[in-house]
């Protein structure tokens, strides 16, 4: 817990300051100053002693203070939020696409399919692929970072994103929906 400890002697005093590596802030760098018994007090000493003191206290009334204030986020970064989350729910997904590929491909190379099945597990499988695609192309299309400034086209580009990735979300559940009713039957 301790870092580093050092003591500097003068003739009559000992200050020794050590970097404590605390919970909280003020606990960092205390400061310990041992008066050895014939000590005589003077005024410079006194001051020293006093803004050591003081210092340490404002420390721990700023700490307690930036606890206590939340923040709040305006209704476009909350708006950004949500289109992230749903983002990340979608991408959650992108291993169920290419694990019913892969199912449906290797249902494909079997010699025993009719063609309708056939073509039906082709369509499946194109169907994958654009829903992939579609996502592929929202994300590089979204910018977030330039809509940040809280006006009320910002606002409008996160609804109008919401929009989009949940449609994107749509396509991808309504694929992998389809992909396993053909593996299945």
């Amino acid at each position: 817990m301790l870092d580093e400890i050092y003591t500097v002697c003068t003739s009559n005093i000992s200050v020794v300051r050590t970097n404590y590596k605390g919970v909280y802030p003020h606990e960092r760098n205390l400061m310990f100053i041992c008066i050895t018994n014939d000590f005589i007090m003077k005024p410079a000493y006194v001051l020293f002693l006093i803004a050591c003191l003081l210092g340490n206290c404002t420390n721990k009334s700023n700490h307690q203070d930036t606890i206590s204030e939340p923040v709040e986020k305006s209704e476009t970064l909350l708006l950004k939020d949500e289109v992230d989350d749903v983002h990340n729910e979608v991408m959650r997904k992108w291993n169920e696409i290419y694990k019913w590929k892969n199912k449906l491909k290797s249902l494909d190379s079997t010699s025993t399919l009719s063609p309708e099945k056939k073509q039906e597990v082709n369509l499946t499988i194109q169907k994958l692929d654009s829903a992939y695609d579609n996502m592929m192309d929202w994300m590089h299309k979204y910018k977030p970072e330039e809509h940040e400034a809280e006006t009320e086209s910002d606002r409008e580009y996160f609804e109008n994103e919401m929009q989009k990735i949940k449609q994107v979300d749509s396509d991808i559940q309504d694929a992998l929906d389809k992909a396993e009713t053909v593996a299945s039957e």
